[in-house]
């Protein structure tokens, strides 16, 4: 699946007409860069589930990786988190200077939202309507930009609430969408029992892909965003773990042998944490 995810956003790059190299060489540096490719990857899975086709489901697979990879290249501008490497290169501004990292950042966003476009246009206009909420409503002011905003602001002072909203702005809405967009594409009714199991993997799952991440960095000290600066461990099973599991069951028995793909992406996060825990 990565190769595949890897081809189509290389294609898209190359159909860029008339785009000068200084905008599209720090564009194709990050876009392409290794990477897991997690979120395209959850998208093509779902599809796969729900008996969407690869087809209909590459675009927005492509849409959300870009979008994805434009917010890495803004986080880590000095004006941000200020990182020099990122995916064990350079950072896009370290390479290409700030300047240009900025304004590739912003052509990987707009090109995002063309991907989108080019795979919303084609469905009924309910449909369309339904997932240009999703995609906008994670991608726009109320989604990862407010997040990234937030992340800010935060200080010793800070709240468990605060911070866990912040991982589901940042993190967790655009890991939800790659699921949900899928789901929307399916025969499936919103009130559907196996419809609400993934709403719920999918709401659950971008909180705790965070929450491992944090415990990995717990250690590094003023990390105010980190939940493992504010909660036990015990807290963080309770709250987040328990249910969960309880959801990858749930996914079992809704969708039965078909869950296996979704069923291990959630069983590789728990073991994630549990391996480090």
């Amino acid at each position: 699946m990565k190769s595949l995810i890897d081809e189509a956003l290389s294609n898209y790059l190359n159909s860029l007409e008339h785009l000068d190299p200084c905008l599209s060489d720090p564009m194709r540096y990050s876009l392409l860069a290794p990477g897991k490719r997690i979120r395209p990857h959850i998208l093509l899975q779902t599809a796969q589930l729900l008996k969407v086709s690869q087809n209909i489901i590459l675009p927005f697979a492509c849409a959300v990786e870009t979008f994805h990879c434009f917010t890495l290249i803004h986080d880590d501008l000095p004006s941000l988190d200020d990182d020099d490497f990122r995916r064990g290169k350079p950072s896009n501004h370290k390479a290409f200077g700030e300047a240009t990292a900025i304004l590739a950042g912003d052509a990987l966003l707009s090109l995002a939202h063309q991907m989108f476009f080019e795979g919303s246009h084609l469905q009924e206009s309910t449909v369309r309507n339904h997932l240009s909420q999703l995609w906008f409503h994670a991608t726009g002011p109320q989604g990862v930009l407010q997040g990234q905003t937030l992340e800010m602001t935060l200080n010793s002072d800070s709240t468990p609430e605060e911070i866990i909203f912040i991982h589901q702005k940042k993190t967790g809405l655009l890991f939800e969408i790659s699921f949900l967009i899928p789901l929307a594409l399916s025969h499936l009714e919103p009130f559907d029992e196996k419809a609400m199991t993934i709403q719920k993997f999918a709401s659950e799952y971008g909180i705790l892909f965070q929450i491992v991440d944090d415990f990995e960095d717990r250690n590094e000290e003023n990390q105010w965003d980190n939940i493992f600066q504010h909660l036990k461990i015990e807290e963080i099973k309770t709250s987040f773990i328990s249910p969960f599991k309880e959801t990858i069951e749930q996914l079992r028995e809704n969708f039965g042998e078909e869950s296996r793909l979704l069923v291990s992406l959630g069983q590789d996060l728990l073991k994630s944490f549990q391996e480090n825990h």
